[in-house]
């Protein structure tokens, strides 16, 4: 069974509740910016996949001044995820509101 999620048409699967897709991920950053008035644009890191890439990056890549970079990235990293973090407890509040 699938779901719209906002008004871009992304598509929730509901058939197996431990998957959570990269759309549904897409939806808590929607969700993110609807419920807080805070999206990512101001942010060095503003989505999923270029958080994992830098995450790869200074993990694996051959990286100048890698200890200085791995903070740098590190400290942006935080940053996104904390973001995402607050958005998603907004959401799981909203939903307990909703719920009654």
């Amino acid at each position: 069974m699938t779901d719209e999620c906002g008004t871009q048409g992304f598509v929730l699967r509901h058939d197996n509740p431990s998957v959570f897709t990269s759309a549904a991920w897409k939806c808590a950053s929607a969700g993110c910016l609807a419920l807080t008035g805070q999206g990512y644009g101001d942010l060095a890191i503003q989505e999923g996949n270029m958080a994992s890439l830098e995450f790869l990056r200074v993990t694996y890549g051959d990286v100048e001044d890698a200890e200085e970079e791995r903070e740098r990235v590190r400290r942006e990293l935080e940053e996104y995820c904390g973001r995402d973090t607050e958005g998603m407890a907004w959401i799981v509040d909203a939903l307990r509101k909703l719920a009654g």
